[in-house]
């Protein structure tokens, strides 16, 4: 096997599971915040005719923004460690 490969396995991992982490992470922050927030749990199924339009939009945005921001620091900071290690760049992300 030649190392671009195992390199690219290797951010695959790191990538994901920096990600992964992250986003269980926030996911248990926000049901605890929507708790105190709100003294209910928060919906289960947003889309479901049961949930109040209001809380289903509330929540689905909050869940949703929050997310994707911290996917985004989670990689960017797995890619600035893995610059700090390796001296260059993960595999796939060149320098714009």
């Amino acid at each position: 096997m030649n190392k671009s490969l195992i390199d690219r396995g290797k951010w695959l991992i790191v990538g994901l599971g920096s990600a992964y982490v992250a986003s269980w992470a926030v996911r248990n922050l926000l049901r605890a915040g929507w708790r105190t927030v709100a003294d209910d749990d928060p919906p289960l199924n947003p889309a479901s005719h049961d949930t109040d339009w209001n809380e289903a939009l509330t929540w689905t945005v909050l869940t949703g923004v929050t997310a994707g921001v911290v996917r985004l620091v989670a990689r960017r900071s797995a890619a600035a460690t893995w610059r700090n290690v390796t001296g260059g760049n993960p595999p796939g992300m060149e320098q714009q």
